[in-house]
């Protein structure tokens, strides 16, 4: 009886809001013995609630805050499967259902945001979903995801 009440719970918690945690951010470093770059990815969608067959965009922002630039620095977004078509990609190379940037490095103490318009597909499920990013350099890699919510109209 108690796990098919947290079941039930779980459906419900989508049921009329997004989980109030709707925006990520993560920081990934490494400890070593020389300096490491140290970056932090933080991903927003806007609207946060979005109907079937209408615009959404995913705004990515990475942020190096040492004294070191990352080199190498790719940033993707792993488009969710409510997504029916990227509108805008602004420099980002789209395969397999992923978008992604690659930067020769991201200097000490700069910012890049990455924006990403998209259509939510006219059949796409109801309900909360979810959108990933990621950020690689070196041998580091940090995630971050936002969640929205797709309605009939």
């Amino acid at each position: 009886m108690h796990r098919k009440i947290i079941a039930i719970a779980g459906v419900l918690a989508c049921a009329g809001v997004c989980p109030a945690a709707a925006e990520g951010q993560q920081i990934a470093h490494a400890a070593a013995a020389e300096p490491q770059s140290t970056l932090s990815i933080r991903t927003t969608a806007n609207p946060r609630t979005v109907s079937r067959g209408a615009r959404i965009a995913f705004t990515i922002k990475v942020t190096n805050s040492s004294q070191t630039a990352a080199e190498e620095v790719t940033i993707c977004d792993q488009l969710p499967v409510t997504v029916s078509n990227v509108i805008r990609p602004r420099g980002l190379h789209l395969f397999d259902g992923t978008a992604c940037r690659t930067l020769q490095s991201v200097t000490a103490g700069a910012s890049v945001t990455v924006r990403l318009l998209v259509r939510i597909g006219r059949h796409a499920r109801l309900g909360c979903d979810r959108d990933k990013a990621l950020v690689i350099w070196s041998d580091h890699r940090a995630r971050a995801s936002v969640t929205y919510r797709v309605t009939a109209s």
